[in-house]
């Protein structure tokens, strides 16, 4: 996930929604190691470029495939 809501719920499990709390807990009491790091959306030219084309779409969109949005620019 690219949330930082989402990370924040591994320091305060106290803010999953109540409804996901039991199995949020379930899933912890599995003693993971999760590890997370934080990349600038310029460093992920795929992601920074369909953000970017979200921006200007009106309506929600599908793909099968990779969107030409994200082929490579020479």
């Amino acid at each position: 996930s690219d949330s930082k809501v989402a990370l924040g719920d591994f320091d305060e499990p106290d803010i999953v929604p109540w409804n996901l709390r039991n199995r949020w807990g379930n899933c912890l009491m599995l003693g993971l190691n999760i590890c997370h790091s934080h990349i600038y959306r310029e460093g992920n030219s795929c992601a920074d470029r369909l953000a970017n084309h979200g921006h200007s779409l009106d309506s929600f969109m599908w793909w099968d495939t990779a969107p030409t949005v994200c082929e490579r620019s020479s």
